[in-house]
């Protein structure tokens, strides 16, 4: 009979001590490992299972928010682009005007305000207008930024 109570104790000892390995694993953001369950038996086989469909959940949740971090990012470089392109062209187009001679001062004064606002409202306080390697990099204190910042 001490040798069936013995057995049993070494047996829950050996399933603790697997279960709790894996859950310390799973505790210190691994969850790549795998818990092997084929001698265990019961109520730790269970538990044991339990915590292996834990560690698939969480590794199915950070893929999934991975994935959604590389479409925003993708997104916002694409509507940077988009923005960008048109707007450069009539803050050029309005430098150009700059430098012709207008005789109407009303023209005068368009031309002041588009400039004003073309090369300082627009680029500074819109998120659009970051430099592609900001966004390629994610670091939000490069020299650009707060050179745009200062605009």
């Amino acid at each position: 009979m001490k040798i069936v109570i013995s057995f049993i104790l070494a047996y829950s000892v050996i399933s603790i001590m697997k279960i709790k390995k894996y859950t310390k694993l799973l505790a210190d953001g691994d969850i790549s490992g795998e818990l092997d369950t084929t001698h265990m038996y019961g109520e730790f086989k269970g538990y044991a299972e339990d915590l292996s469909n834990i560690s698939d959940g969480i590794e199915s949740a950070v893929n999934k928010q991975m994935k959604s971090e590389m479409m925003k990012t993708e997104l916002i470089t694409n509507v940077s682009h988009d923005l960008k392109t048109p707007l450069t062209s009539i803050i050029v187009y309005v430098d150009l005007l700059k430098k012709c001679e207008v005789d109407d001062d009303k023209a005068q004064e368009y031309i002041k305000v588009l400039d004003e606002k073309g090369n300082k409202r627009i680029i500074s306080g819109n998120p659009f207008f970051v430099p592609d390697n900001y966004i390629e990099s994610g670091d939000k204190d490069t020299p650009e930024i707060e050179s745009i910042r200062q605009i």
